[in-house]
């Protein structure tokens, strides 16, 4: 089994390991919503529930239209 499959049954969802990599790896970097999806390969109805569960625990926060590691 590999690293992101057995992060994914941990946290709940593979999509949710990509997009919180993208911000851990970015840190101090803002991303549009597109941008996400792009860069995490996930598509925009999951983006925009990850992005909502993240942001509720304040794992990242909104800047207007972007979002950046919290």
């Amino acid at each position: 089994m590999q690293l992101m499959e057995i992060l994914g049954k941990i946290l709940g969802s593979p999509a949710r390991v990509k997009i919180m990599r993208l911000f851990l790896l970015n840190k101090g970097k803002w991303f549009k919503s597109k941008d996400i999806m792009k860069r995490s390969q996930v598509g925009p109805n999951i983006v925009r529930r990850e992005i909502r569960l993240l942001s509720s625990v304040d794992f990242i926060k909104k800047r207007i239209q972007d979002w950046s590691f919290n």
